[in-house]
């Protein structure tokens, strides 16, 4: 089995550096947006072990509902 494949969405640049670089140092692989858009689109292109994502993200909820 490779890498798990994670998307962390996160608006909070600081916050989605620290998740990416954890994430990464654990081996897994990370694709990192900054919205809720961003996160729809890639979920649509790309499957993903793993989805992280910010409560407060703008469109969060459309993208846990939509995905």
């Amino acid at each position: 089995m490779g890498a798990a494949t994670v998307l962390v969405a996160e608006d909070d640049p600081d916050i989605r550096e620290l998740f990416t670089m954890a994430l990464e140092s654990a081996g897994a692989s990370v694709v990192a947006v900054t919205s809720g858009g961003e996160a729809l689109e890639a979920l649509r292109k790309d499957q993903f072990d793993l989805v992280s994502k910010a409560d407060a993200l703008v469109g969060g909820r459309l993208v846990a509902r939509d995905a």
